[in-house]
């Protein structure tokens, strides 16, 4: 369908050059926008017209209009529209214009010139989960050498002994990981810190940069003996190519005279630094994002202040401010949690978390008009449920609404993936379809449970308990139909094993006809006997074939298991992973292995290929059912209905201007063994900002980062919310929970919702 651009995107169309700031609300078309502009300058620069470089001529053969974005299903996107829209002007797709992930951009500078800056050409970019094998190898080096001596300075006076183990393993993988990641956008090597620190180190100041410090260290050695590089260490060199190399910088500035970048709120410093250099030549560079749609600043380092600051020097500013998604109710009821927040939340820190522009409704004569505002369809709902409440009243409110509606979209929007499973299994009940669109998907989840099962038990197959879980686990009423057992007789089949002894009794008797004699008094029916025989074949069968590759041994194990394509894919998956271990701790156990499966499992979204593929997700094509997702992942996408659920004041904190207890609440990295309520993460960022992005009169103060951490957790939060409520289109329920412990209250922000709702209909 042709586009046909309202005057604020008409205005952006007739860009011709210079830095131009785009602030678009939600729904306001900035994807197809962005895309226009793009095709709107190759059509120029493919018809030789004048007018889009300084001094009105053309772009050469040799030049590009990069767009960049922020992740791989956005190139698609990007790349699917531009397509489009030069074939609609007759132009043949694919010429004059260049689609990248930032990292993607990254990684093309890094491997024109890697030998330039000491990098092995041959080296590999590593996933997230291959770079936190090798930094978990760094860790457990660092804490074997330590012995937990550093980290016993901030423990509580009343010390759990797992503290300094299981507890303080995990807890410090995490601060390596964001401090690590946080370095490298400051393009701070190890040897860089150690030297600051010899040079300011008065006693234990920065003990805590110090340790990650040494991780650091010992977590690039690892990447240089690979060789590889993480994602961080893509942008951190992009950087110093560019930076060292004149020559070469002028040749992209050249090739790039355009830069489009989409998702700019999500900008990092390095990337922002990468970013100016390129356009640096022409100053040809536009932005688009949205602040009050920052919600990764947790995750990663990205900051909305760069975007707020390039709107400031840019040499024009557009506001896309006309949206038709979202009913007019909706819309007034995101712009009133803006004012809100500017006007009166609490925390004075947090009040800049959400700005203007306000949504504004499109007119009459446009092409999206707003969805019809329904009386009811608008619900907040002040009733105090507990957890398990929540998930049975709003399952069975979306499953209705389902039944109902067949030709609505609709959507469960959870603060977290393991809430997002509550609401699968409640929706069991309910006859509708559910998707899952989280972490990992129940599918995923068993199919990893059962190979891991499996693994466990081959770990030590002497083991009659063992052996007994991975029978209940495989034989019940609701297995696959080659599996089922009832529960009598499953419970019959489970004592039998037992009469038999040591399990080799099982495999391998020493006399048949003994074995016979045994079998023969079982006073069980016949199918638990079968059932037995069948299960003791698999069991000799995996067992005799563990001198298998890993990969192939899973594989092996999922076809006896599985006979589903998707199964058989993810456990295929699963034998990748377990392989990449391997390899790099060849050392590890098959328990280990088993445990780490089930992880993987938990944590889809790092493992490429194990849940979906990362096509963009589009919810027009599950029609009538009911779709589960997390606030995060629903950012970018819309529904008729939506239900935001968990609006309680630990997922959506207030922060420390409201809480008298401090800022503890709805902290969510706080450990209960660390004395103070400190946030030792946030600390050790604290402390690298002050040594290195501060002037010098500034002093590390403990605690000041916990404090300034929290208030920017409470900010996304806001933001998480605002996002939530923009995602839905006609109807939208919000609720909120007592949590675990029945001690919470609703949020805030839904509070000052729920009074604006009420003084409108007064």
């Amino acid at each position: 369908m042709t586009f046909i651009p309202r005057p604020s995107q008409a205005e952006i169309l007739r860009y011709t050059g210079g830095k131009l700031g785009i602030s678009a609300v939600p729904g306001s078309g900035k994807t197809h926008t962005l895309s226009a502009l793009a095709a709107v300058l190759v059509e120029k620069n493919l018809s030789n017209q004048p007018a889009i470089t300084e001094g009105g001529a053309p772009l050469g053969p040799e030049q590009e209009i990069l767009v960049v974005t922020f992740s791989n299903p956005a190139v698609a996107n990007f790349a699917a529209r531009i397509s489009r829209m030069l074939t609609e002007r007759k132009l043949i797709p694919g010429i004059g214009y260049r689609v990248r992930t930032l990292h993607g951009m990254a990684s093309d500078i890094v491997r024109s010139r890697a030998e330039s800056v000491g990098i092995d050409p041959d080296f590999v970019i590593l996933d997230a989960p291959t770079a936190g094998l090798l930094l978990n190898q760094a860790v457990e080096r660092w804490m074997a050498e330590d012995q937990g001596q550093t980290l016993l300075a901030y423990c509580h006076e009343k010390k759990d002994p797992k503290a300094l183990t299981e507890n303080w393993f995990d807890y410090v993988l995490s601060i390596a990981t964001n401090v690590i990641s946080q370095a490298k956008d400051y393009q701070l090597t190890p040897e860089i810190i150690s030297c600051k620190l010899a040079s300011v180190r008065t006693g234990n100041e920065f003990i805590l940069l110090e340790m990650v410090t040494a991780i650091y260290d010992r977590y690039q050695r690892l990447l240089q003996a690979y060789p590889a590089l993480d994602f961080a260490d893509l942008m951190f060199n992009a950087s110093r190519i560019l930076e060292s190399d004149p020559e070469f910088l002028e040749l992209l500035q050249f090739q790039w005279p355009f830069i489009l970048e989409d998702e700019a709120q999500d900008s990092s410093l390095i990337q922002e630094r990468v970013l100016r250099m390129l356009t640096a030549g022409s100053n040809n560079w536009v932005r688009v994002g949205d602040t009050n749609q920052a919600i990764n600043e947790t995750f990663t380092t990205a900051n909305p202040k760069y975007l707020r600051e390039f709107l400031q020097e840019a040499d024009h500013t557009v506001d896309l401010y006309d949206s038709g998604r979202s009913s007019v109710g909706i819309q007034q009821l995101a712009n009133a949690l803006i004012r809100w927040t500017n006007e009166s939340h609490p925390t004075k820190a947090c009040r800049d978390a959400l700005v203007p522009p306000y949504i504004r409704p499109t007119p009459p004569n446009d092409p999206q008009r707003n969805p019809e505002d329904v009386p009811g369809r608008i619900m907040l709902d002040k009733k105090k449920y507990t957890s398990a409440e929540e998930v049975a009243v709003i399952s069975e409110k979306a499953a209705r609404h389902a039944q109902a509606f067949p030709r609505e979209t609709i959507a469960i929007l959870v603060p977290s993936n393991l809430r997002g499973v509550k609401f699968v299994d409640e929706l069991k009940r309910y006859q509708v379809d559910v998707i899952e669109v989280l972490s990992t998907t129940r599918n995923t989840r068993y199919t990893a449970d059962q190979v891991s099962k499996v693994l466990s038990w081959l770990s030590t197959p002497g083991s009659i308990k063992r052996c007994q879980e991975l029978f209940c686990s495989m034989y019940h009423p609701a297995a696959d139909q080659d599996f089922f057992l009832t529960n009598e007789d499953s419970k019959a089949a489970i004592a039998a094993l037992s009469s038999l002894g040591p399990l080799e009794n099982f495999f391998y008797p020493d006399e048949a006809t003994g074995f016979e004699e045994t079998v023969n008094s079982w006073e069980i029916s016949e199918n638990a006997v079968l059932t037995l025989f069948s299960f003791r074949h698999l069991l000799k069968k995996w067992l005799e074939a563990r001198p298998l590759r890993i990969d192939q041994l899973i594989l092996l194990i999922a076809q006896d298991l599985f006979n589903a394509p998707d199964d058989l894919s993810i456990a295929n998956q699963l034998g990748r992973i377990a392989l990449q271990m391997l390899q790099i701790e060849p050392e590890l156990s098959l328990q280990t292995i088993a445990d780490r499966i089930s992880d993987a499992a938990k944590n889809a979204k790092l493992y490429p290929g194990l849940n979906r593929s990362e096509a963009q997700f589009d919810p027009d094509l599950y029609r009538g059912k009911v779709v589960i997702t997390t606030f995060h992942k629903a950012k970018g996408l819309e529904w008729d209905q939506v239900y935001l659920t968990s609006c309680n004041n630990f997922d959506f904190p207030a922060g420390s201007g409201y809480q008298p207890k401090g800022y503890s609440e709805g902290l969510l990295s706080q450990k209960f063994f660390i004395r103070d309520g400190l946030d030792l993460q946030a600390e050790a960022l604290e402390q690298l900002r002050v040594l290195f992005q501060s002037d010098e009169t500034e002093v590390y103060t403990e605690g000041r980062g916990t404090q300034s951490a929290y208030d920017a957790y409470v900010s996304e939060r806001l933001r998480l919310f605002y996002v939530g409520i923009t995602r839905a289109k006609k109807g939208l329920y919000l609720s909120w929970n007592t949590g675990n412990n029945g001690k919470k209250s609703m949020a805030i922000a839904m509070q000052a919702l729920v009074d604006f709702l009420e003084s409108e209909s007064e």
